[in-house]
């Protein structure tokens, strides 16, 4: 039986954002719109735009490539400056069959309990657009690291994971939504 991952996105999502409330973390207002449609070139402009700024503050590319919640934030914003909703979302991404981050609900649930552990944090953000498009900002710089790290702004560019049709490759699983998480448990300040 062939799996319809975009499906499977859609359904785990909506059962995230109903988690968030359950959990008191918000309540969010999301209204998934099938021909919302997005400016490609612009969201990979306003991602270099934060790479080039964090660049500016002096934060190490090292730093950048593991925050997937501080690059997700500032996305966010600065999609909203261009009226492009999206929504902060948290949780895992399945590579080759494998959790890449080894999430599950009652790890995050944990996460708000005690905040973030000094071992590491295990979880992924990313944005999800009313469309269910999935836009990554740190998994495919991961991938690229050595070019990343070597200052090559021209990859960046290239550099977001841009998802309509979730595949095998790299499927997202949607746990819990909002940046109220993230605020909460320390990882945004």
């Amino acid at each position: 039986m062939k799996v319809n991952f975009e499906k499977e996105y859609e359904e785990s999502f909506l059962k995230a954002i109903e988690r968030t409330a359950t959990l008191n973390i918000e309540n969010v207002d999301f209204k998934i719109d099938t021909n919302f449609e997005i400016n490609i070139d612009l969201i990979k402009k306003l991602a270099l735009k934060i790479v080039e700024d964090r660049d500016r503050l002096g934060v190490p590319r090292q730093i950048s490539i593991s925050d997937c919640g501080g690059m997700t934030a500032s996305l966010q914003k600065l999609l909203l400056e261009h009226n492009i909703s999206s929504l902060i979302t948290i949780g895992d991404v399945i590579e080759i069959g494998k959790p890449k981050y080894k999430t599950t609900v009652q790890s995050l649930k944990n996460e708000l309990k005690k905040g973030i552990s000094q071992d590491g944090v295990y979880l992924h953000v990313w944005l999800t657009l009313p469309n269910m498009y999935i836009i990554d900002t740190t998994l495919l710089l991961k991938s690229k690291r050595n070019l990343f790290f070597n200052k090559k702004l021209d990859y960046i560019k290239n550099g977001l994971y841009i998802e309509k049709k979730i595949n095998n490759r790299a499927i997202f699983k949607p746990m819990l939504v909002g940046s109220n998480f993230l605020y909460k448990i320390g990882l945004l300040r």
